[in-house]
């Protein structure tokens, strides 16, 4: 289930444009010690883990809820590009313009498109013929 283990991460990835400004606004806050998320001393480095295990229980229940039939249908792949590069493009420019927090833009820009980047290339090279 290799797709499975690509949304956990792209859901995670995601999630280093989310957090970083919800702790500002007050959202959310922790004490710890040890080590952060780049750029954002006040988020823990163990937070992307447990969106990891976060993202491992949503999408294991979303494998037993969905009928078999259902999971193999899958979703249209315009509607998965459309919101992938929205994604991207509006973590981007919302930590740019709107939070004033380029430096986030900097990092999880380039890792969430790290993380995408198996997803472009198969885009590239194409799907298999039906």
């Amino acid at each position: 289930h290799l797709a499975s283990i690509y949304c956990v991460a792209l859901l995670m990835s995601w999630h280093l444009f989310l957090d970083p400004q919800l702790a500002p606004a007050h959202r959310m806050s922790w004490t710890f010690s040890g080590g952060h998320i780049p750029f954002e001393k006040e988020l823990p480095l163990s937070l992307p883990a447990g969106w990891l295990f976060t993202g491992m229980l949503l999408v294991a229940i979303l494998n037993v809820a969905l009928p078999k039939e259902r999971r193999k249908q899958g979703a249209e792949f315009v509607a998965v590009d459309i919101f992938l590069f929205w994604t991207l493009v509006s973590g981007v420019a919302a930590n740019i313009f709107f939070y004033d927090r380029p430096e986030i833009a900097i990092f999880a820009g380039p890792f969430y498109i790290f993380v995408l980047s198996p997803y472009l290339f198969s885009l590239w090279l194409g799907g298999p013929e039906v």
